[in-house]
């Protein structure tokens, strides 16, 4: 009888048994290091850096990926100027792209679905929660 490995590769039953009888045996762990983990983010940050994942169309992840290439960016990195960018402004740039008003529009946009969204986004957060009466 054999086993598959996480990595996919079959083990057999007497590879398994060696295996066992070393760590049965213990290990020495007078050498062993610790291994870093991934760098972080900012230098001297002690804090973990949290993860975020989003779902993108795959046309924009291509030309996302592509253009990233281009500039010698990885995609993480231009999702993390593009947040940074988001979180610095004051919101004038998002209400002009969700009102359709004129004027330099000089950072990225989000699309936003439908009118109804639309309203909401410029209601304030307690107007925002209140039910819509029912005419």
């Amino acid at each position: 009888m054999s086993v598959k490995a996480k990595s996919g590769r079959t083990i057999s039953k007497a590879k398994a048994d060696r295996l066992a009888a070393k760590a049965e045996a213990g290990f020495d762990l007078s050498g062993w290091k610790p291994r870093r983990g991934r760098p972080a983010l900012q230098a001297g940050a002690t804090e973990h850096a949290p993860r975020i994942s989003v779902r993108l169309p795959a046309p924009l992840h291509r030309r996302v990926a592509l253009r990233a290439s281009k500039e010698g960016r990885a995609v993480s990195d231009v999702v993390r100027l593009l947040l940074t960018d988001y979180a610095a402004d004051d919101g004038s740039v998002m209400r002009a792209a969700r009102t359709g008003s004129s004027g330099p529009v000089t950072k990225s946009t989000l699309p936003v679905k439908g009118a109804a969204n639309a309203s909401k986004a410029a209601k304030s957060p307690s107007e925002r929660d209140r039910p819509t009466p029912r005419k």
